[in-house]
């Protein structure tokens, strides 16, 4: 009797442990695909994470490259007009007899230029950033339209335009090269401050007579290096705007980065209509 009891036992007992067996198996395994799951997602939200960190940097990026544009645009508006205006005989003479003005424009040109550069502070601060900034390409814009109306109008278009023509091929070239122009910084301001001291020299100990032969030759290599340099400049310029190789302008510094590339235009200019400009 106990023997068949036991065999009855054990006869309903095996189905039992082998469907509680199955059942745990099946428990385990459909944790382990939930545990793989949450793996799979948490891998995703960071790397979802890490791509949006991305595109967000990129975009704040753009947006700075952009606001350094339009304003170097309004900049070079308010110089194109400014220059438009000494095509004009009477406002010719006008620009050239108001030295004094030309002069208080080059102290305010430079104390502004250098007091945005060393207090980045205010360079950062609207509206005085922007006051200061205008104020900055209003004097560079007289100096240069002085300079201007000592040549011939059609030759200040052709060299307006030569201008032109050579920042858009060298902005281009700056944006696609892999060359990276960002460790020149160096080597081009010892340029730039050579330059500046050779025209110091000239100014004090000029020629007499602007048509020699001598003045000539030594004009057209001094105008040629200047365009070189400055060419150089504003790939490296513009390089720092778009912060490809990893040296950059902080996107809170669009009004300095603007002021930088004006000022390589406007030596670009200058140079060219020194080196092919037929005066008045």
């Amino acid at each position: 009797m106990e023997s068949q009891t036991n065999n009855v036992n054990n006869h309903y007992q095996q189905p039992v442990n082998q469907d509680y067996n199955t059942y745990a198996s099946n428990i385990k395994s459909n944790e382990a695909e939930v545990q793989i799951k949450n793996i799979d997602i948490e891998s995703g939200q960071e790397a979802n994470n890490s791509f949006n960190g991305n595109e967000i940097e990129k975009m704040i990026r753009i947006g700075f490259i952009k606001k350094v544009y339009v304003i170097l645009s309004a900049q070079l508006i308010i110089t194109c007009l400014m220059i438009a205006v000494t095509f004009n005989n009477t406002s010719a003479l006008f620009f050239q007899k108001s030295i004094g003005v030309f002069w208080t424009c080059v102290a305010l040109s430079l104390m502004i230029g250098i007091f945005l550069i060393c207090f980045k502070k205010f360079a950062r601060s609207v509206p005085t950033n922007y006051l200061l900034l205008t104020l900055w390409t209003f004097c560079k814009s007289w100096m240069v339209a002085t300079c201007a109306s000592y040549y011939d109008p059609i030759s200040v278009f052709i060299a307006v335009s030569l201008t032109a023509g050579v920042t858009c091929a060298l902005t281009i070239y700056a944006c696609k090269t892999k060359t990276d122009f960002t460790y020149c910084g160096g080597l081009l301001f010892a340029g730039s401050s050579l330059l500046l001291l050779l025209g110091i020299f000239f100014m004090i100990f000029g020629f007499s007579n602007y048509n020699s032969s001598t003045f000539k030759i030594i004009n057209i290599l001094y105008c040629g290096i200047g365009v070189f340099i400055f060419s150089l400049y504003l790939i490296y310029d513009t390089q720092l705007v778009i912060g490809k190789f990893g040296i950059e302008y902080s996107i809170d510094d669009y009004i300095i980065a603007a002021m930088m590339i004006y000022v390589d235009i406007l030596q670009l200019f200058m140079f060219i209509l020194s080196l092919l400009g037929n005066r008045r």
